[in-house]
Parts: structure tokens; C-alpha cells; sequence
């Protein structure tokens, strides 16, 4: 299908564009750049489809996301797993074939099932509205099978034309090889708008039924594949028919579109992208370590089925061997025009993004006996950066960050929700007065919140408590508090009585909103997935024996096995434990632990308080290749002391941060105390990012914010590693 691979070029300026990518060089560049990646390895082959505008008459809410999620599909499959451009066909809104219903099947049957040979790999990804569809033959319970939804839906009395799993079984039947990965960030409840969400479903409980073009079409595959029906069902109830399907929610969940710094994209495809950027893992590995990052944008927890008795799922991810992937990394240049390049950040954390500003800083490694190469970042447009270059460099160089820039307007943004209308403009002024916090007004419409939000303060209304099924614990209907952005959660210690003035209630918020924010402050200069330092860490049980959760950088050789295991990365309620960490590298290496709990606290676990600095000495710093215990095995362990999730984040550095750990335990403090100075807890954490930032600052840089007045400070974190290990405590 020759016009369909071209078409990628037609579509990578749509879809790029939503994420920042424009399409300058793109054209002239994208073939050449396909023959840099290319070896002499099975075909690669993979359909992308996304839907944001769907023509229905105002049924359902529009999408922001899907045309970001190929943006992000392409450039991963492109850049690290060494996809040709010719071989990924793209239909979205922007294409020429649009992503109809007919459009769609034709692509999958030319460009998927006509190409692909035994032993290739082949990818189809859909974002964009599910739906549920009644099943002539069911499959579960519920009389229903999921479906994903063309841009021409119908929803006529007499049935509806939506892709159903049935069929997608059929055509991933008839592909002549088992090296088959479906990704579905769609989902199958709900719909409309959620917090500063979109959810990507639009059923809401009308019980649709299958046109008649979509059951013949299933009757005319069944033919081809010389299967009757009663096989047909035996062959759906023992799994799915090649490969490993991902769905990015569970059948009765909602799969959300979430806006991050600069764009929207689905949060499930975002953290599968770009994990998939800095880990090479299998299929099952890889489902589970993003499950565990859900729990700060959504909800959600991603579905993976695998055909039967294939082992499928400890394959590596896309079905492409280690050997054939680019190594890991936080950018690669996609487009090189005279003495600056485009790059792709497809590896940074969301967290960390917004500290990718000009005067950023990346490294290419080096070769042929050359020391890596600096790049600066000249600017950034969502997951596109321009960087400067200093000497010439090759398409499709993987690049490590070597330095962060922290923007004075970095802060934490509030959005001020429909049910404090009446108070909305008291609120955001109230807020306004507290450093680097800012109240966003819920507007009436489909996007309720310009760009990315944080937490939500709402009233506790009725609809809002019926999402929750711990009644007892549950803040009183008509109080006031803060929700995170999509509202799955409610942030304990935030609610209180509603009845009271916006002043009133921004003043009892202060220590919760200061917690917060220096929780993001701190992850936003320090968290990081791109970590040079060769190193490992774990949660393990009190004597050692057993490991509850794991995290190791891209370059650890430590820990191999245990990487390898699907750990729980749960404890029991009460559960004594210890963190290990490991160094494999050649220098020393100062430790800091934080405990981010879930309802905006900060603990910290180590260094811990300390009467002499020969005490603090010994505690923190790990010798080359030794193993630390946090607590040491002499002392008594944590232990787990209540219900809900947290983040660890793991800080190994050449440099020690005394002062901000102090600060940050200062903090810390001040939040257990039932009476705190509001000033107090705005100062602390204030003096604890400032301590820290000149800490982990060699030098303040020469670049100035908008206003030319204050120089941005630069956190130098090619020496660091942090390492955020999520927990849930049961």
C-alpha cells in the first residue's frame, strides 16, 4: 500500500504539531533517517490511528489527546525501536483518508495483513472514543463486547458501525505472524468531562447493537478463515488471537485524555512512551511498572491479554529484541537544519518537564574516542526542543539530559472548580498571595481549565462523593477541599467546612497548599528516569530476604534478577521494612530519602536526624560498589503506619543536599503539628527549594527570565539519580 506509508509524512505534521513538532525538515529528513535506523532485521510494521473530532452532531465530548498519542507511538517507534517511516501508515483528522470506519479496516487488511510476513512485527494503536456493543454471542457476563469507534459513527436505532473486538479478533486471525502488539487508549464507561480530564468513551448505558455491515463483515472473515462460529467462540474464550492486546483501562474504568506542559495526550499512552524511552522490558513488565505510575493522573489500570500458551507476555515490548532497539534515552534528534537540531523529550518525566526550559542542557554519548557532545536547549514547544549544536552529530542520536533550568514561574496551579463559582474570584485572588500558587476558574464548556492542572478545590457535592465507595471515611457533603486533577482522589487534611469566606478558606489551606508545592518543586528538579549513575534500589522486608519493589537507572548492572520479577511494590498495614541500595559506580555516592505521601506530606527517611557530622557522615554516603541499608540492619526498620499510596524518591548524588534535607525535615515537622503558623510553613518550604536549589546549583546561569530581571538557576543532574519508587500500603 504505497500511498498509506507515504501518508506518514502527510500525517507527522498534524499529529507532531500537537505536541510541538512542526513539520520544518521533516520531509526531507524522514526517509534518510529511516535508512540510519534500518537493519537487517524482520519488517516493522505498524498502523497509528487517532480521533479527536468525531462527527457526531454534539453527542459526545470532543478529545484533545489522540492526535498526541501517535506523535508519541511514531517517534518511539521511529527513534527506539527502529521502525522505517515508509512503514507506518497514520489516519487521523489531519490525514487525507480520514479515520473512518472504511478507512480504517482497508488500512489494517493493505498496510497490516497484506504486507506482513512470519516473523515480522506489525503495531496497530487506536486512540480515540470506546464503546460497548451487544455480542451475538457473548463472550462475558454482561451480554457486551468493546468496541472502538470510527470518526463516522452512527448510533442509528437499527445498530451502530463500531469496530468491535470481534472483529479485531478476526483481522489480528489473519496476520501471518505471532509478533503482533494492539494498543487500545480507549475505554468502555463513562463519558463527557472529568476535573481536567476527557474521557475517552461514549457509552452512557444505551444498549447498542452491532449494524448490519459490522456482523457481515464478521461472517466474511469467518468464511475466509474456514472458521464456524462455534470455533470462533472457543478460540475468543481462550485469550486473544496473536500476540498481546494493552487496553488502557479495565472494562468499567475510563481511559482519560490529561493535559501535561504544553499539550494533552492520553495518560496511558504518555507513561507507556516514555517509560518504553528509558527501559527495555517485557510486555507484562513493562504494563505493570506504568500501572503503579497511573495512580497521579488517573485512575485507571491498564488491561493486558496475550494469546494462550505463547509466553507472549515476557517477550520485549513491540516484540523487538534488545539488540535491534536504540539504547535508552531522555531525547534523540529527529531533524538537524545548519547549526541547530530538533529533538524529541520523549524520555523526560511529566513532572520534570517544565524544568526543560532554554538553557537546559543534554549530552550525546560519545565515540570513536570522542568526549559526548553538550547540546543547549535554544527552546521548547510541548515534547519539542530545539537544541544548539557545537559540533556535527548524526540523525537519531540518543541524548541524556545534563542539566535542568528551573523557570521563575515554575508553581503549583490550582483549579477553582463550578461548585465555588459564587466565591471563585475571592478564591483565586486569596490564592494569588501565596509564592509560586496559582487559582485557575473552571470556565463553563468541553475544557473546563487552560493547560495543566494540578489538584482540584472543590466543594464535596453529591456526584462527586458517589464516586467513592469508603463512605465512612469520606469527607461531609458541602465541605470544601482538594481533589487531584481528574478527580480520583480526594487529598486527606484538606476538607473543611464550606460554609465560610474564600479568604477563610484559602487561609485554613495554606500548610496543604505549601506541602504540595514543595512536593512538586522537589520532583520537578530532582526526579528523573535519565540517570547516568549506575545504581539500584529496593524496598525490602525487615531481615532483607525478601524484595517488595525495585528500580534500577538504565546503565545499573545491579539488581538484574530482581528487574526481571513482578514485585508488588505493596506493604500490610503495620509491615516492617528497609530500603537497599546498591552503587555500581566507581565514586561515592551521598543517599537522601523522601516519602511523598499521597495527602501532600514529606517525609524524610534519611538522612535522619543527627547529633554529630561524623554520625551523618556514616549514615549517608555509599562506597563504590557496597550495598546500603536504610535503616541500617543494627537499627529498628519503617514500618508501614496507615492506609493509601506514596513515592519514594531515592536521591543518590556527588554532592550532599544538607541544608534542604534539613529544611525539608523541617517541613516535615511543621506538617504533624496541629497547630502551625501558616507564614511559618509558606517560609520553610520556600527557604527549603531555595536551599536546594543552591545546593545542586554549581553556578547561577547567564540566562535571565522574560522580565531580564533574575537569572534562572541551572541544577546540574548528570551526576545525580532519583529514583521514585511508588508504593501502595494495604
Amino acid at each position: 500500500m504505497p500511498t498509506s506509508r507515504r501518508r506518514f509524512l502527510q500525517a507527522a505534521g498534524g499529529a507532531l504539531a500537537m505536541t510541538g513538532l512542526s513539520q520544518l525538515a521533516l520531509q526531507q529528513q524522514a526517509t534518510r533517517y529511516g535508512r540510519i535506523l534500518a537493519q537487517a532485521t524482520p519488517r516493522k510494521l505498524a498502523l497509528l490511528v487517532g480521533i479527536n473530532n468525531y462527527s457526531s452532531g454534539g453527542r459526545y465530548t470532543g478529545l484533545q489527546g489522540c492526535l498526541s498519542d501517535l506523535a508519541l507511538q511514531q517517534a518511539l517507534l521511529i527513534s527506539r525501536f527502529r521502525f522505517q517511516p515508509d512503514d507506518i501508515c497514520v489516519l487521523s483528522d489531519e490525514t487525507a483518508d480520514k479515520p473512518n470506519r472504511a478507512n480504517i479496516i482497508r488500512a489494517f487488511e493493505e498496510h497490516l495483513i497484506a504486507q506482513a510476513q512470519p516473523g515480522d512485527v506489525v503495531v496497530f494503536h487506536f486512540s480515540g472514543h470506546g464503546s460497548r456493543v451487544l455480542d451475538p454471542q457473548p463472550r462475558y457476563a454482561d451480554d457486551f463486547n468493546s468496541a472502538f469507534v470510527p470518526a463516522d459513527a452512527t448510533f442509528a436505532a437499527e445498530g451502530v458501525n463500531h469496530i468491535m473486538g470481534r472483529s479485531l479478533f478476526l483481522l489480528m486471525q489473519r496476520l501471518q505472524t505471532e509478533n503482533v502488539t494492539v494498543v487500545l487508549d480507549s475505554c468502555y464507561a463513562g463519558g463527557g468531562t472529568r476535573g481536567n480530564a476527557r474521557i475517552r468513551s461514549v457509552w452512557d448505558g444505551t444498549l447498542y447493537r452491532p449494524a448490519a455491515e459490522e456482523l457481515e463483515y464478521q461472517s466474511y472473515w469467518l468464511r475466509r478463515l474456514q472458521i464456524d462460529r462455534d470455533r470462533f467462540q472457543q478460540l475468543r474464550e481462550t485469550g486473544v488471537a496473536k500476540g498481546v492486546v494493552i487496553a488502557a483501562a479495565q472494562a468499567n474504568q475510563e481511559a482519560l485524555d490529561v493535559g501535561f506542559d504544553g499539550f494533552y495526550a492520553g495518560a496511558f499512552t504518555f507513561l507507556l512512551t516514555q517509560y518504553l524511552w528509558q527501559q527495555t522490558d517485557s510486555v507484562l513488565g513493562t504494563v505493570a511498572r506504568i500501572t503503579r505510575d497511573m495512580k497521579s493522573l488517573s485512575g485507571q489500570v491498564p488491561l493486558l491479554e496475550a494469546a494462550p500458551a505463547q509466553g507472549h507476555e515476557q517477550r520485549t515490548a513491540y516484540f523487538v529484541n534488545q539488540t535491534e532497539q536504540v539504547s535508552p534515552a531522555a531525547a534523540v534528534i529527529t531533524a538537524i537544519e545548519g547549526d541547530r537540531a530538533q529533538v524529541w523529550l520523549g524520555g523526560i518525566d511529566y513532572e520534570s518537564l517544565a524544568t526543560f526550559a532554554p538553557g537546559a542542557s543534554f549530552r550525546s554519548g560519545g565515540d570513536n574516542g570522542q568526549e559526548g557532545a553538550e547540546l543547549v536547549l535554544v527552546s521548547r514547544q510541548g515534547l519539542r526542543g530545539v537544541v544548539a549544536l557545537a559540533r556535527s552529530l548524526p540523525l537519531g542520536t540518543p541524548l541524556q539530559e545534563s542539566a535542568r533550568m528551573i523557570p521563575p514561574d515554575l508553581r503549583l496551579r490550582i483549579g477553582i472548580d463550578q461548585s465555588l463559582a459564587h466565591r471563585a474570584a475571592e478564591l483565586q485572588q486569596a490564592i494569588a498571595t501565596l509564592p509560586r500558587v496559582e487559582g485557575v476558574i473552571a470556565q463553563a464548556g468541553d475544557i473546563p481549565y487552560a493547560g495543566e492542572i494540578h489538584y482540584i478545590l472543590s466543594q464535596m457535592t453529591p456526584a462527586y462523593r458517589s464516586r467513592f465507595t469508603q463512605s465512612d471515611r469520606l469527607p461531609s457533603q458541602g465541605s470544601v477541599g482538594l481533589f487531584s486533577q481528574s478527580l480520583d482522589e480526594w487529598i486527606p487534611g484538606s476538607f473543611g467546612a464550606g460554609d465560610g469566606s474564600g479568604q477563610a478558606i484559602a487561609n485554613r489551606l495554606v500548610a496543604k497548599l505549601q506541602a504540595l508545592l514543595a512536593a512538586r518543586l522537589v520532583k520537578a528538579v530532582l526526579k528523573a528516569n535519565t540517570a547516568l549513575i549506575n545504581l539500584s534500589a529496593a524496598i525490602v522486608s525487615a531481615d532483607g530476604a525478601e524484595a517488595l519493589a525495585w528500580v534500577a537507572s538504565a546503565f545499573s548492572a545491579s539488581g538484574e534478577a530482581e528487574g526481571t520479577e513482578l514485585l508488588p511494590h505493596q506493604l500490610r498495614l503495620d509491615q516492617d521494612f528497609r530500603f537497599r541500595i546498591c552503587n555500581g559506580e566507581a565514586a561515592d555516592l551521598y543517599i537522601s530519602i523522601l516519602l511523598f505521601v499521597y495527602d501532600g506530606r514529606i517525609l524524610v527517611l534519611s538522612p535522619r536526624p543527627w547529633k554529630g557530622e561524623q554520625q551523618q557522615v556514616a549514615e549517608s554516603w555509599l562506597r563504590p560498589n557496597e550495598t546500603l541499608f536504610v535503616p541500617a540492619r543494627s537499627e529498628p526498620p519503617f514500618y508501614a503506619q496507615e492506609r493509601g499510596w506514596g513515592e519514594a524518591l531515592v536521591i543518590a548524588s556527588r554532592v550532599p543536599f544538607k541544608g534542604a534535607i534539613a529544611q525539608l525535615q523541617a517541613l516535615a515537622d511543621l506538617q504533624s503539628q496541629s497547630e502551625r503558623s501558616e507564614s511559618e510553613a509558606a517560609g520553610l518550604t520556600l527557604n527549603a527549594i531555595d536551599t536546594l536549589l543552591a545546593e545542586v546549583s554549581g553556578s547561577r546561569t547567564v540566562a535571565s527570565d522574560e522580565t531580564g530581571d533574575r537569572p534562572i538557576p541551572q541544577v546540574r543532574t548528570a551526576d545525580i539519580a532519583a529514583f521514585s519508587i511508588p508504593i501502595e500500603i494495604v
